[in-house]
C-alpha cells in the first residue's frame, strides 16, 4: 500500500522538478542600438573643434538561459556598455537596452553626471525578428527630468550608436567623429 503512494511521490517530485522557464538570450538584431565592443572609442568633436574621446571599457549581452518553475524571477534580457571617465570633460556613460517578454523594451541611457534617458516601448514582443525595429532607426531622447540637466539631449543611430549629445556645461553639441 505504502509503495504505490511512494512511487507517485517520486515521480511527481521529479516531474515538477523538471519544469523549467526558459529565458532567450539579448538578440542579435537588436545590438545595433549600442554597437560597440570592448576598446572601441567613441570619438565626438564639437564646433570649437574640440575632441571627447569616450573608451568602452565594458560591453555586454545576455545569453539564453533557465530558471525552475518555482523560483521567484521573470525573463529578461539585457545588453550594457560602459565607458570610462574622461576626466578633461568629466564625462563617461552606460547605456542598457533591457527587453522583457510581458512584452516591452526599455532604452536606457546614463551619463555620469545623471542625466539619466529612458524610452520605453509596451506592447510588442522585441524577441520576434520583425520587431527588429522596435526603437526605429534614429532615436532622439530628451532629458525632461531637471532644468539644470547638463545632458539635456542625445540622438542614437541604429547600426551607428550614439552619434550627437547637447553639452549645456560646455555650451556645445558633441558630434561624433566616424
Amino acid at each position: 500500500m505504502m509503495k504505490p503512494f511512494l512511487i507517485a511521490l517520486i515521480i511527481l517530485t521529479l516531474l515538477s522538478g523538471c519544469k523549467q522557464t526558459h529565458c532567450p538570450g539579448f538578440p542579435d538584431y537588436l545590438l545595433d542600438y549600442l554597437p560597440y565592443s570592448e576598446g572601441d572609442v567613441l570619438l565626438f568633436k564639437n564646433s570649437n573643434s574640440d575632441t571627447l574621446s569616450l573608451e568602452i571599457t565594458h560591453s555586454w549581452a545576455s545569453d539564453s538561459y533557465s530558471y525552475k518553475w518555482n523560483e521567484k524571477g521573470a525573463c529578461e534580457a539585457g545588453n550594457v556598455i560602459r565607458t570610462g571617465l574622461n576626466e578633461k570633460h568629466n564625462l563617461k556613460l552606460e547605456g542598457t537596452v533591457l527587453l522583457y517578454p510581458k512584452p516591452s523594451a526599455m532604452l536606457l541611457i546614463d551619463f555620469y553626471n545623471n542625466d539619466y534617458f529612458c524610452l520605453i516601448i509596451d506592447d510588442i514582443d522585441p524577441f520576434k525578428k520583425e520587431n527588429e525595429y522596435i526603437f526605429g532607426d534614429t532615436i532622439i531622447m530628451e532629458n525632461e527630468t531637471t532644468v539644470a540637466s547638463r545632458i539635456p539631449e542625445i540622438m542614437i543611430v541604429k547600426g551607428v550608436g550614439i552619434i550627437y549629445f547637447v553639452d549645456k556645461q560646455e555650451e556645445c553639441a558633441w558630434v561624433l567623429i566616424e
